[in-house]
Formats: structure tokens, sequence, C-alpha cells
């Protein structure tokens, strides 16, 4: 039987989620700043040591061709937007974007150089429940990584595309004008979504059962042990046979 307490995420300090080194994640240039901006820029504030990861190459993200370079357009936007947050410039692997697919263990290999190198005790990634392949690669590259390392001790997985069951909230209401300026950079990608909006709608969606007025925007993450990676594997791996396949039978 599942637990029949109240399970609401608690509201906590950020400082509680992250050691003094975090590596974050992401498929495409953006998705650090949807799913984590907030808690990043009051991270790199308070001098914690942040390194973002770019997978892709953003080149799949101008169907009508509208920005020229795009690749070299969106990693403009991209150093704008992470300066917006107080964050270096992203490390670029450049995977053509919509490619992870087929390339899960060299971005595997990719990502153990980049814990080795810069010893993160954390982790920032999308997690395994996202809808988009890039998204959901990136996630089991990751879990493929994770078990050479000695270094990363926690995993904050988080979502864009679709919502995480977050076991814990964080506070961003004081980095709210610094993430919105962050996501005002990517004119590329607003020209044909709104992201910029809709991100403001989702972070202050998480706080409906904040009661402090106070607080008008929360990210929300699951925190795992790293130990945990193969057990949440596991469990998304059964969730997503009983919903997708033995549903349709």
């Amino acid at each position: 039987m599942i637990d029949l307490r109240f399970r609401f995420p608690p509201l906590l300090p950020w400082r509680e989620l992250l050691g003094a080194r975090v590596l974050v994640i992401a498929p495409h240039a953006d998705d650090e700043v949807i799913s984590a901006g907030g808690l990043l820029t009051q991270a790199a504030a308070s001098g914690i040591a942040v390194r973002v990861v770019h997978l892709t190459d953003g080149s799949a993200g101008d169907p009508d061709g509208r920005f020229g370079d795009l690749v070299a357009t969106r990693r403009a936007e991209s150093d704008a937007a992470l300066a917006a947050l107080g964050l270096e410039s992203a490390v670029e692997l450049g995977f053509r974007d919509g490619t992870l697919g087929g390339r899960v263990d060299e971005l595997a290999e990719r990502l153990r150089a980049e814990i080795s190198s810069f010893a993160p005790d954390t982790a920032i990634a999308l997690s395994p429940f996202e809808a988009h392949a890039d998204h959901r690669v990136a996630a089991e590259a990751l879990r493929r990584a994770l078990p050479a390392s000695l270094a990363v001790r926690r995993v904050l997985w988080a979502g864009v595309n679709s919502p995480v069951p977050a076991n814990v909230l964080v506070d961003i209401t004081p980095a709210l004008a610094q993430k919105d300026a962050a996501m005002a950079c990517y004119a590329s990608q607003i020209a044909y979504n709104d992201i910029r909006t809709k991100v403001r709608a989702l972070d202050a969606s998480r706080t409906v059962n904040v009661e402090l007025p106070e607080v008008r925007a929360c990210e929300a993450f699951l925190r795992l042990d790293a130990r945990g990676t193969e057990e949440l594997f596991s469990l998304v791996e059964r969730l997503e046979r009983l919903a997708f396949e033995d549903a349709q039978s």
C-alpha cells in the first residue's frame, strides 16, 4: 500500500541541496535555465563552482531558417543567458541536435571525462521522465557515467517538458529577475514558442501548496543519492511499460 500521509515536497533552503561543486548537464542550450536557472544564479552568487555542459549544438531549433547560422546564434544566446545568471559560458560537447539516440556510449564517455576533470559533488540533470528524446538519452548517458565516479554524491533530477516527481522545492523568488533576463536571451527559440512566458507560469504553479505569500516562484527537483540512480531508472522503466505498453494490450 502507498504511504497515505501528505506528500507535499518540502520547501528547502537551496544551500541544503548543493555541495561546493555543481555539474549541470543540459541537452540543449536553455534546458539548464528552464529547469534550474533560479537555483544556479543563487549558487553562483554565493561562490559555489558551477559548470554547465551543453550536449548538442542546437542546430535543429530553427525549422523555418530565420536565424542564419543557428549554431552560432544559439551559442551567443547561451553566453548571454548564462552571464545574466552570473555563470561562465558552457562547455560545448557539440553533438548534432537530435542525434543523441545513436551515441549513448560516446556521450557517457564524454560525461565521465567532464566528471573526472571537474570533480563535482552534485549533478543536476533532466530526469528519465522527460518526453524529448535528447533529454532521455542525456539521462541514460549520465546513468552510465555515474558508476565510474566517486565524486558525485547526489543528483538533482529536474523536468523541462515533463514534470519530475519532486521531493524538494526551492524558492527562486529572489532570483526571478535574473532568470527572466536569462530566458529573454533565447530569441531564436521564443520566435517559435514563448518559453519565457511559459517558464514564468511553470515556476509560479509550483507554489500552489506553498502558503507563504512572499514565495512567488519555485523550482522542483527529485533529489537522490547518486547510488539510487539504478533504482530510479528501473522504476521509470516499469512505469512506462505499465502506462504505454500494457495499457495498449
